[in-house]
């Protein structure tokens, strides 16, 4: 399980450092397996080619003249040398200084000359940055990245990520608020409860529906329609340093949590509906996250609905 400090801290109000933080969590059964913390690659600038040429006594290199923003050289355009065979005029890229630190090849950069030409920095791929495997090019970034901006915050890199090993009995912390609830409850921070906000269905629901119980306060169901299933755009998942999902969301049922207003519901009540062929399904209630939750389960005749603990 992986989640980023600032997403913890979306869910808990804690003034503890990183390291206390690690440290409870491993305390109370959540052992940390790693902290990813790239708040090194801050040095690294998001800067534009503004113009390559080939190096005079390279045939694989390029001289690029590169633009890192106001605050880079005066403003004025950086000379670099580099291989990567999409370098080019009009590319958005990653550009790293003098005094940084590359940990792909572990070196620290500076000025220095390439065959007899001085570079002034180094345009990184994202294997040179550790973000992954790929070293067939420099990064590119879309056109619309600002220029002279540091990439770590561009890309959500300068968040710490916190990974922890999860046991079969824990599935309560397979979220990030069952996590921050757990060490509010151990004495760490406050436990953050923002309202969920009513989402309103969009139709008229086709699904005649009688609660007689009156245990029953609340009933949901939700069709989503739409859903393509294919890898996240990469730099969605720089922050955490992971896969793109595989197939998700291919089914239009889900587990829901009850209104936040219901007792804990009794482990069986069945409820008897119409026969039925869901087509369009509307919300009728609202909810937030508890560990009690409904698993409403649908079949073409003679449904019923279960919940459980």
């Amino acid at each position: 399980m992986k989640f980023t400090l600032s997403w913890l801290k979306d869910h808990l109000a804690t003034d503890a450092t990183l390291e206390e933080i690690a440290e409870r969590l491993t305390s109370i059964g959540l052992e940390v397996e790693g902290i990813d913390d790239k708040a090194g690659l801050r040095p690294f600038t998001i800067a534009r080619v503004l113009d390559a040429k080939r190096h005079p006594d390279a045939d694989k290199l390029q001289i690029l003249s590169v633009d890192a923003g106001p605050s880079v050289n005066e403003g004025k355009p950086l000379q670099v040398v580099c291989g990567a065979p999409n370098a080019r005029a009009g590319l958005v890229g990653v550009l790293g200084l003098p005094g940084a630190y590359v940990p792909g090849l572990d070196v620290t950069l500076g000025i220095g000359k390439i065959r007899g030409v001085e570079s002034f920095g180094m345009m990184c791929s994202e294997r040179e940055l550790e973000l992954s495997e790929e070293h067939n090019g420099i990064i590119e970034l879309p056109e619309t990245a600002p220029v002279g901006t540091a990439f770590a915050d561009y890309a959500g890199l300068a968040d710490p990520v916190i990974e922890i090993n999860l046991t079969p009995n824990r599935p309560d912390a397979t979220g990030v608020s069952g996590i921050a609830r757990d060490l509010a409850a151990s004495g760490l921070g406050t436990l953050k409860t923002p309202a969920v906000a009513r989402i309103e269905g969009e139709g008229e629901c086709p699904v005649a529906l009688n609660v007689e119980s009156p245990v029953c306060r609340g009933f949901a169901l939700r069709l989503v329609s739409g859903v393509k299933n294919g890898p996240s755009p990469p730099l969605s998942l720089l922050p955490l340093s992971s896969p793109p999902p595989p197939s998700s969301l291919s089914s239009p049922f889900f587990l829901l949590p009850p209104p936040p207003s219901l007792p804990p519901p009794p482990s069986l009540l069945p409820l008897t509906l119409p026969d039925l062929s869901l087509r369009h399904i509307s919300d009728t209630t609202t909810h937030s996250e508890r560990t009690t939750a409904f698993i409403y389960t649908i079949h073409k005749t003679t449904p019923t609905i279960q919940t459980t603990q």
